[in-house]
C-alpha cells in the first residue's frame, strides 16, 4: 500500500521506447478510382448513337451562342470606337494652329512640326475610322459560309 508521500510508479519505465527510425510510416488514405460511366444493361448501341448527337448537338449549340454573344460584344465596342472617333475634331484646332503660325514666337521648323503633326493625325482619324467600318462589315457577314 502506498502512502501519501510515496512517488507514484511511473508507467514509462516499464514500457519501452521506441527510437523514431522504428516508428510506423503514416500512410496517406488511398484516393478513390473514378471510373467513366458503365453503360446500362438496357441501353443499346443505338440509343447511345443517339445521346451521343445529341450531345454533339448541344455543344454545338453552345459554341454557336458563345460565338454569336462575342460577336455582339465586339460589334458594340466598335460602335462605342466610332462614336468616340467622330467626337475627335481635328477641325477644330486649325484655328488655334493658324493662330501659332501667325505668331512670331514659333521657329519655322517648329511650325512646320506643328503642321505635318497636325496632318497626320487627321489622316490617321480617317484611316481609324476606315478600319471600324471594314470591321464592323466583316461582323455583319460573319453568318455567310462564304465570309
Amino acid at each position: 500500500m502506498r502512502t501519501r508521500f510515496q512517488p507514484k510508479p511511473s508507467t514509462r519505465s516499464t514500457r519501452k521506447r521506441r527510437s523514431p527510425c522504428f516508428a510506423a510510416p503514416r500512410t496517406q488514405p488511398k484516393r478513390s478510382v473514378l471510373r467513366g460511366p458503365e453503360p446500362l444493361l438496357s441501353q443499346t448501341e443505338a440509343t447511345r448513337r443517339v445521346a451521343d448527337q445529341a450531345q454533339q448537338q448541344a455543344e454545338a449549340n453552345r459554341r454557336e451562342l458563345l460565338f454569336r454573344k462575342n460577336r455582339e460584344l465586339l460589334s458594340r465596342d466598335l460602335r462605342r470606337l466610332e462614336r468616340q472617333l467622330s467626337l475627335l475634331q481635328v477641325d477644330s484646332m486649325q484655328p488655334k494652329v493658324d493662330e501659332r503660325h501667325a505668331s512670331d514666337r514659333m521657329s519655322e521648323a517648329a511650325k512646320a512640326d506643328l503642321s505635318g503633326r497636325l496632318e497626320q493625325v487627321d489622316k490617321h482619324v480617317k484611316l481609324l475610322h476606315q478600319h471600324v467600318e471594314k470591321l464592323v462589315a466583316l461582323l455583319g457577314n460573319a453568318d455567310e459560309p462564304n465570309a
